[in-house]
């Protein structure tokens, strides 16, 4: 796909209310920034992303994935899977992935404590099973 189609469905883009539609034409657009391979611009789009289309998990958990992946600096992946979980806060797959990192890094107890309250807050609503036996096994 060329520059200038990609250029002009993001300017449809802004023209479309459909978060679903929204989130596809960005995963368009990443696609072709990550075969340029330039991490910079990646990040920058994913944050556009994120951002006009904050409650689609599935696109956050790309992006904190491709951080890890590509990035792999504490400071700039924790924050992300932060926000993250912040904004899906029923996403199993999110906490795993915050939680794993945490752990990754080596972060300290009382950090890993602090994010516990509305971890267990998600597990006594039952919406997280299987975050649950991951946990415990």
């Amino acid at each position: 796909m060329e520059i200038s189609c990609l250029i002009l469905s993001y300017v449809f883009l802004q023209l479309s209310s459909d978060d679903v539609r929204r989130a596809d034409h960005y995963r368009t657009y990443l696609k072709h920034e990550k075969s340029e391979d330039d991490p910079a611009r990646v990040q920058c789009l994913y944050e556009r992303a994120v951002s006009e289309v904050c409650l689609d998990a599935s696109l956050w958990l790309e992006y904190v994935e491709y951080l890890d992946s590509t990035i792999k600096i504490d400071t700039v992946v924790l924050p992300v899977c932060k926000r993250a979980v912040r904004n899906c806060p029923w996403s199993s797959l999110l906490w795993q992935h915050y939680l794993r990192a945490l752990e990754r890094y080596k972060r300290p107890f009382d950090e890993v404590k602090g994010i516990s309250y509305p971890l267990s807050c998600l597990l006594a609503t039952g919406v997280t099973e299987r975050l649950y036996v991951i946990l415990i096994s």
